[in-house]
């Protein structure tokens, strides 16, 4: 399996460890950790500036409302994604149902391949949330050498209560000079307005990466039989019905959706499993039939 991870620094070191699920999807204990290092990035350099707040408002302009740059768990806030502070568009400590701040970048270096009409931008950042209703929201607005607006991008919005990273391409219109990024914050229920950014980035350039990709020496996949339970949802007890074929050793095992395996009377008939609902608390299950290891089929219950 191949994980393709994204936002590594440049010129550390990190590591690494990894762990796997058996066929009974038991877990296997953690890897020794590992280290390795990164170099030099080719990729373009970030234009924001005080991109995470830790210079408090410094480079960013209040267009409406309040927006305050806070330190962890100030005014009942939560902690920054990274540094020590994080945006709070609509404030905290002092709120207003909107906030919206804008930091405008000069790419007027870049004109003539601006001007080609095909050259990109790459934004996006962290947003979060305190409690899934207030919305941060974020877009690009493009200008000429006058200021006349020329176009924007799509919005960029998020209700997720943890920081959730979020990583946008558009093109830049022909003439364009400015480009603003533009942070908004509406409280949608509650006192505080808790739309919230951190760790922001703007990059204009080919969306090339540069990296050679890897891949996997697995080029299909295994077709899996789904098979089905009667009656689903079960009222006492299910029973699934086999593929035709000789078993010898089968085997059932339910896992519920946390990934746990989950222990339950069962009967393995001629050509049938039935199982008992009991004490199973209510909710999806994963089940899965194997005969001497062998992947027979799976398929999904429900238990109401």
């Amino acid at each position: 399996t191949d994980e393709q991870i994204l936002g590594l620094d440049e010129n550390s070191i990190y590591w690494w460890r990894v762990r796997y699920r058996d066929r009974e999807l038991n877990w296997s204990t953690w890897t020794t950790p590992v280290s390795f290092s990164t170099g030099a990035s080719i990729a373009p350099a970030n234009l924001l500036l005080n991109e995470g707040s830790e210079d408090s408002l410094t480079n960013w302009v209040v267009i409406e409302g309040i927006v305050e740059s806070l330190t962890d768990g100030i005014c009942n806030g939560i902690s920054p994604y990274a540094g020590e502070r994080y945006f709070a568009v609509g404030g905290l400590c002092e709120e207003s149902p909107v906030g919206i701040c804008i930091q405008g970048v000069d790419v007027s270096a870049y004109a003539d391949s601006i001007d080609t009409g095909n050259f990109a931008v790459h934004f996006g950042g962290y947003l979060s949330n305190f409690n899934g209703s207030d919305l941060p929201e974020m877009r690009l607005l493009y200008l000429g050498q006058t200021g006349i607006e020329l176009g924007s991008s799509s919005t960029t919005s998020s209700q997720n209560s943890a920081w959730t990273l979020f990583s946008n391409w558009d093109s830049i219109p022909a003439m364009t000079r400015i480009i603003h990024m533009e942070l908004k914050g509406t409280r949608n229920a509650g006192t505080d307005n808790d739309s919230y950014f951190d760790d922001l980035f703007l990059k204009v350039g080919s969306n090339e990466d540069g990296c050679e990709p890897m891949v996997s020496s697995v080029t299909e996949s295994i077709p899996v039989t789904r098979l089905s339970v009667v009656p689903n949802p079960i009222e006492s007890v299910g029973t699934i019905t086999l593929p035709p074929g000789s078993y010898k050793e089968l085997r059932l095992t339910l896992v519920n959706s946390g990934g746990l395996k989950i222990n339950c009377p069962i009967q393995y008939g001629s050509g049938q499993i039935s199982f008992e609902k009991g004490r199973l608390a209510k909710g999806i299950y994963l089940f899965m039939v194997r005969d001497k290891g062998a992947l027979i089929g799976s398929g999904k219950v429900l238990v109401e």
